[in-house]
């Protein structure tokens, strides 16, 4: 598979999981804080800025579909802000021997993105300044 397909997938990936939990937490954030974020989160409004920024990601990987070279630099972020999330939360959580109510399934899917978009980010052109 070309590096250009695995772009292409990853963004694909991130239209159907971002769209749908984007989606979900900005319309419906009472029941996406049960469901996506297991009950972690109670806050509506703190719901709903972060499904804005998910459907924002999706949005922006559709056209990633089509220009895969030019919108690879979301990818690149969502590396940084999910690393971030799971050294900074996800870890001193497993620490301390999880406590309280915590959204596993996006901690899952966190894990899975920042082992698989250090394959697929094209560093080179990161290198070269493209």
């Amino acid at each position: 598979m070309s590096s250009e397909s695995l772009l292409r997938l990853v963004f694909a990936g991130n239209v159907v999981v971002a769209g749908a939990a984007g989606g979900l937490a900005l319309c419906f954030p009472a029941w996406a804080g049960r469901a996506v974020f297991s009950g972690a989160v109670g806050n509506a409004a703190l719901v709903q800025i972060i499904g804005a920024f998910w459907t924002s990601i999706a949005v922006l990987s559709v056209v990633g579909l089509w220009r895969p070279w030019t919108f690879w630099p979301l990818l690149l972020l969502q590396l940084l802000y999910k690393g971030g999330w799971l050294l900074a939360v996800f870890l001193p959580w497993l620490a301390q021997g999880r406590p309280q109510p915590f959204p596993g399934g996006v901690a899952a899917f966190f894990v899975v993105w920042v082992v698989v978009l250090p394959w697929v980010i094209p560093w080179s052109r990161l290198a070269a300044g493209e």
